[in-house]
C-alpha cells in the first residue's frame, strides 16, 4: 500500500490529498483550540507539544539510527539551564536563548557521540545512562563541583609555581605563592544552578507583553495562550524539519547505519560523521524542549531530569513506534493525555500506563504506528 512508483513520490511531504486535508483540519483545530479551551487544557496541550519535540528527537537517534540512549534527560537539563541562565544572567532575549540552548545541548550530544562510536547495544546504553546521571548530580551539587575544580586548578598551577619559584621574593623568609584569585568569576559562578532547590525561571517575554493580555480584534490572548502559540509554532517547524530530514541523504544514511553498519560503510556512509551527527540533532531537539519546558513551568531543578525521565522518554517512542515521526507523535499523545484522565485515582495511572506498554509491546512490536498500519490495510481491503 506504500508502493512508490518514482523518486518524487517518495520525497513528497504530503503523500495524498486525503492526508493533506486532514493535516489542514488538524492545524486549523490547533490554531483555534486555545480560544475555547480552559487554561488547564491549554497548558496540557503545550506540554504535549514539548513531549512531541522530545520524542521526535529521541526517535531520530534510537529509531532511525539504532543508537540507544538512557541519558536523554541530561540533554533536556542542559537546554533548560542554558536558556534560563542566558536570560537571567546574560540578558539574552528569549527568542535567542531558546535556540542557543538547543545548540549547547547539540554540542554536548556531539561530544557524547564521539566515545559512542566504539560502543553499541547495552554498552552504549550504560554510557548514556552515566551521562544523564552525571548531569543531574553536577547541577544538584554545583557549588561543591566548582570548589573541587578550583582546588584542582590551584593544586596543578601552584605546585609547579612553588617548585620553580620557591618562595615569593626569592631566598629565605619569603611567603608561598598565593592561590589564584578567581574573584568576580567565582562570585558569578557560585550558586549558578540553585543547587537541589533549583531556580525560579523567567516567564516567556518575547515582545515584553507575555505577562499581560493581548487583543487581536475581539480575540483576547492571555499569557498561557501566547505560550501555547509559541510552542505550537516551534513544534510544527521541528516536525517538518524531522520529516524532511528523514527523506534527505542524511536521513537515509541514518537508516542505513541502523540496518547494517557494515553495508552502510561499504556504500560510502561515513559512520563517524553520521553517528555523531545523529547524537547532535537528537540533543538539539531535547535542548529546545528543555528550554521551552523550563520557561513554561517557570521552574527548573535537577530532580526534573532523573533516570525515570529518560526511561519515560524511551517508553514514549517504543510504544508509539520506533523509526516513525507519526509514532513519536502518537506515543507523546498517549503519555501526555492518559495520565490526565487517571490523575484522580492514585497509582492507577502508573498501573494502567504500565499495562498498556506491556500489551502493546507483546501484541504489536511496531507500537501504535503498527496498529495504525493494520487499520489502514483493513479499511483499504474492506469488505473482503
Amino acid at each position: 500500500m506504500d508502493l512508490k512508483r518514482n523518486y518524487y513520490e517518495d520525497i513528497k511531504l504530503i503523500k495524498s490529498n486525503f492526508i493533506g486535508v486532514w493535516t489542514l483540519i488538524l492545524l486549523v483545530f490547533l490554531l483555534f483550540f486555545p480560544l475555547f479551551a480552559t487554561s488547564f487544557n491549554t497548558h496540557i496541550a503545550s506540554t504535549l507539544f514539548i513531549n512531541i519535540i522530545i520524542a521526535i528527537g529521541l526517535n531520530i537517534l534510537v529509531g532511525y539510527t539504532g543508537q540507544v540512549s538512557l541519558g536523554h534527560a541530561g540533554f533536556l537539563a542542559i537546554g533548560a539551564y542554558t536558556s534560563v541562565l542566558l536570560v537571567m544572567k546574560a540578558g539574552f532575549p528569549m527568542l535567542l536563548a531558546i535556540p542557543t540552548a538547543g545548540l549547547m545541548a547539540a554540542l554536548f550530544g556531539f561530544i557524547l557521540g564521539l566515545p559512542a562510536l566504539r560502543m553499541e547495544g547495552p554498552y552504549l546504553a550504560i554510557a548514556t545512562l552515566g551521562f544523564g546521571i552525571a548531569v543531574e548530580q553536577v547541577l544538584g551539587v554545583w557549588d561543591t563541583v566548582l570548589g573541587l575544580f578550583i582546588r584542582f586548578v590551584n593544586l596543578f598551577i601552584n605546585l609547579p609555581a612553588r617548585i620553580v619559584f620557591g618562595f615569593r621574593g626569592g631566598g629565605g623568609g619569603g611567603e608561598f605563592v598565593p592561590p589564584l584569585d578567581f574573584g568576580p568569576a567565582l562570585e558569578f559562578l557560585k550558586g549558578l544552578t540553585g543547587g537541589r532547590m533549583g531556580l525560579k525561571t523567567p516567564t516567556f517575554a518575547i515582545f515584553d507583553t507575555m505577562d499581560t493580555d493581548i487583543f487581536i480584534g475581539a480575540i483576547r490572548l492571555t499569557p498561557d495562550k501566547q505560550v501555547y502559540y509559541l510552542i505550537l509554532f516551534i513544534t510544527v517547524i521541528l516536525v517538518l524539519f524531522a520529516v524532511n530530514l528523514m527523506k534527505s541523504r542524511i536521513g537515509r544514511a541514518f537508516i542505513a547505519i541502523r540496518d547494517s553498519e557494515i553495508a552502510a560503510e561499504t556504500v560510502g556512509v561515513n559512520l563517524t560523521y553520521y553517528r555523531t551527527l545523529a547524537f547532535a540533532i537528537s540533543a538539539f531537539y531535547a535542548g529546545m524542549a528543555g528550554a521551552l519546558q523550563a520557561h513554561m513551568v517557570q521552574f527548573v531543578a535537577p530532580m526534573q531530569y532523573s533516570l525515570i525521565s529518560s526511561i519515560t522518554m524511551l517508553a514514549i517512542i517504543v510504544v508509539g513506534g520506533l523509526g516513525s515521526i507519526l509514532g513519536s507523535i502518537a506515543g507523546a499523545v498517549l503519555f501526555t493525555i492518559l495520565p490526565q484522565f487517571l490523575s484522580g485515582h492514585g497509582d492507577l495511572n502508573v498501573i494502567v500506563t504500565g499495562a498498556i506498554m506491556v500489551v502493546i509491546i507483546m501484541l504489536e512490536p511496531l507500537g501504535i504506528r503498527g496498529i495504525w498500519i493494520r487499520l489502514k490495510v483493513y479499511w483499504m481491503m474492506w469488505p473482503f
